[in-house]
């Protein structure tokens, strides 16, 4: 039984129960739902209007802060190679102090990572603003702009245990340094993207478009355009239906 229903069961009943009286409440009631409901469209109007604003003014600042440090985390991924005891590719970042404290997602053999003092700097700086911009999350008051911005981040920061910190969130690829780069090199040359990179941005991505959700006529899209220099990387790659990519068109983002 829907609510339209009930409602005009609950008029009848009020008018043959109380005649006049009862249409009198009835009509208050009726006053109070019709300006409730246009309460919650100025509202919802509202939050549209400042998730359109916070996307023209915003969102490249946020999804550069987030490309800036992918670029720093490349730094890291250069010098890492597979896990010695399980050849395992794949890690999380555990500390940071000193040096970097990395895990292996398989055996869970931990290890540490020294960066010359520039390079440190740079990942240690770029760390530090990406995760000021993701602790703000939580705090947006406009439910629809803060759903934007959780489609809009590449890891699962807010399915962590409680009081984890949120670097243990943060996966990196390590591979022996020669065959990295000998991939880069290859990789910039063109504009094809590996089948490995596709699968890690396809499993990131969970196979849906991030900006609208969709998984329907997917594509792979360069975050920086492959013609602004964007390499074919997993950290510059990212899902986008066939709408969404072409209004993007060659912007960054």
């Amino acid at each position: 039984m829907t609510l339209l229903n009930i409602s005009l069961i609950f008029i009848f009943q009020s008018l043959e129960q109380q005649g006049k009286e009862g249409l009198i409440v009835v009509t208050i009631l009726f006053i109070l739902m019709f300006f409730g409901f246009i309460y919650v469209q100025i509202e919802n109007k509202k939050d549209d209007v400042e998730r359109e604003k916070w996307k023209k003014i915003k969102q490249n600042k946020f999804l550069d802060d987030q490309v800036k440090f992918n670029e720093a985390l490349l730094i890291l991924e250069k010098i890492v190679s597979s896990c010695k005891k399980c050849e395992n590719s794949y890690y999380k970042i555990w500390n940071i102090n000193d040096s970097i404290e990395i895990r292996c997602e398989t055996c869970k053999r931990k290890q540490l990572i020294s960066l010359n003092t520039t390079d440190y700097q740079l990942f240690l700086d770029s760390f530090n603003s990406y995760i000021n911009l993701i602790s703000k999350i939580p705090e947006e008051q406009n439910e629809k702009i803060r759903n934007l911005m959780l489609s809009l981040i590449q890891y699962d920061f807010f399915n962590l245990r409680a009081n984890t910190p949120y670097i243990r969130a943060i996966t990196l690829l390590g591979k022996n340094t020669e065959t990295y780069q000998k991939e880069e090199i290859k990789l910039n040359k063109s504009r094809r993207i590996s089948q490995t990179v596709k699968d890690k941005v396809w499993r990131r991505d969970e196979g849906k478009c991030i900006e609208c959700g969709s998984n329907e006529k997917l594509e792979f899209d360069h975050i920086i355009p492959f013609s602004k220099g964007g390499a074919n990387t997993y950290r510059n790659i990212q899902l986008l239906c066939e709408p969404c990519n072409r209004s993007k068109s060659d912007k960054i983002g």
